[in-house]
């Protein structure tokens, strides 16, 4: 089924897309930013003595990837991540058996 906009709604709506389109931008590349963030605090996990870089313990990573990501999520959405963290996490469980 294919909806036809009066041209008038049409030159609206593309009028709005392209005022809005450099806000959506932004946030794009704010939340690039913060996942980038997140991502390299836990990538740089280190806990052996012997390692060439310094140590990183997981729990100070972790908090630190979650202050990161917590500039850019709702209350919301990071609720809805947890809960589907948990459902993936038990669906590992029940194939793991």
């Amino acid at each position: 089924m294919t909806i036809t906009l009066p041209r008038s709604d049409q030159h609206e709506a593309t009028r709005h897309l392209l005022e809005s389109q450099p806000d959506m931008l932004q946030e794009i590349k704010m939340l690039k930013e913060a996942i980038s963030l997140a991502y390299g605090h836990l990538w740089h996990i280190n806990t052996e003595m012997l390692a060439p870089v310094a140590l990183y313990p997981p729990d100070q990573a972790a908090s630190a990837a979650r202050k990161s990501l917590l500039t850019v999520m709702t209350t919301t959405e990071r609720r809805s991540a947890i809960d589907a963290f948990r459902l993936a996490r038990e669906g590992e469980k029940d194939g793991a058996n």
